[in-house]
């Protein structure tokens, strides 16, 4: 898992944690490779974890000198007021080649119904705007969504902006975006069902007579463990009523 991660608590008290997934070798992530955006959550009483969707960029550092500020995905998210919808956002750009530096971010996201199990699409926010488009710093979200009327969520979200380009050291605007809405209609995807089937494998007979590994005697489950892995295939063939480990 990436650097960077937020987490919000749903209306049954469950919490979904966004975080960037993918692979590592020596604790080092690998942004070259296969790396997705995913809800890490609860699900009666289980762990689950929902796949958002690839990203492709990988931690870029702006500034100079001593004035520098390292952009991963900047994963956040929010809850409604009554907990039963759950919003995700992240930086990215459809435009990066696998790996490629995070340097032009714009703004993605996706929403989760708790009640119906159903999803939003990924929706981009800013590269469609030239004035906004590639320049998403270091975006922050409120943890409560607004509801400007009944059927629309909209996600209170600011970015920075130095006033210098690329300066993290002078005095920076920060930017409230006020179109990343989402709307009750929109959440119209259905969580696939995942279906697990394990095959009945065959049968162990140990007959009567035969060197079965069977042990009896007294001890601790791990040291009776220990005893069977170091005596298997040398007892005497009995059903025991205890543990006991057979000499040679």
């Amino acid at each position: 898992m990436s650097r960077g991660s937020d987490l919000v608590v749903d209306v049954n008290g469950n919490p979904h944690i966004i975080a960037t997934v993918g692979s590592a070798s020596a604790y080092v992530f690998n942004y070259n490779a296969w790396h997705h955006m995913y809800d890490i959550t609860l699900k009666n009483g289980l762990w689950v974890a929902h796949d958002m969707g690839n990203v492709n960029g990988a931690p870029n550092i702006f500034g100079t000198g001593a004035n520098v500020g390292t952009q991963y995905q900047a994963p956040q998210a929010a809850r409604s007021a009554d907990g039963t919808k759950v919003f995700f956002t992240w930086t990215d750009n459809s435009s990066y080649s696998l790996g490629a530096l995070n340097n032009s971010p714009n703004l993605f996201g996706k929403g989760f119904n708790v009640s119906n199990n159903t999803w939003t699409p990924t929706k981009d926010f800013t590269s469609c705007n030239s004035s906004v488009a590639g320049k998403v710093l270091f975006p922050h979200l409120a943890a409560e969504v607004l509801e400007p009327n009944s059927t629309t969520y909209k996600l209170a979200t600011i970015y920075g902006v130095p006033s210098t380009t690329n300066d993290l050291g002078v005095v920076a605007d920060f930017k409230f975006l006020d179109n990343v809405t989402f709307a009750t209609s929109e959440f119209s995807i259905s969580v696939p069902p995942a279906t697990v089937t394990i095959p009945q494998g065959p049968n162990v007979l140990v007959c009567p007579g035969s060197k079965g590994g069977f042990w009896e005697g007294s001890g601790s489950l791990e040291e009776g463990a220990g005893r069977v892995r170091r005596g298997f295939g040398k007892g005497s063939g009995r059903v025991p009523g205890r543990f006991r480990e057979d000499s040679e």
